[in-house]
């Protein structure tokens, strides 16, 4: 099915990136969890297309308590490596750059939500 609708040149054929642009891009949200849930996305994207990101959707939510800042606002720092070695999202080796992200973001949702 070929539809009419103009999007931005960055959306290719991959459905991830249609579905993302036509429901959700420049759609106001007022909802906290949502909101967190792109902060995490975009702190992730950083040197990633967006499409490689929204392919791993899924996972980040898994790995942040489906982006609810309440629960991850309990996190202690044993929680948050238990969640480092076991997040699909992360290489299978740990760096200190990478566990200094996976710890900025639980950082980072802290100071929002307090």
């Amino acid at each position: 099915m070929i539809d009419n609708l103009n999007r931005c040149a960055w959306v290719k054929a991959n459905p991830l990136e249609i579905a993302y642009h036509d429901q959700e891009w420049g759609v106001p949200l007022h909802d906290d969890q949502r909101l967190f849930e792109f902060l995490i996305l975009e702190g992730a994207q950083a040197g990633l297309n967006w499409s490689t990101i929204l392919k791993k959707r899924e996972n980040y939510r898994l790995a942040f308590a489906q982006c609810d800042p309440e629960i991850i606002l309990n996190y202690d720092a044993n929680k948050v490596e238990s969640q480092w070695s076991s997040s699909p999202i992360l290489f299978s080796t740990q760096t200190s750059a990478e566990l200094e992200l996976f710890n900025s973001l639980y950082s980072e949702s802290r100071s929002c939500f307090l």
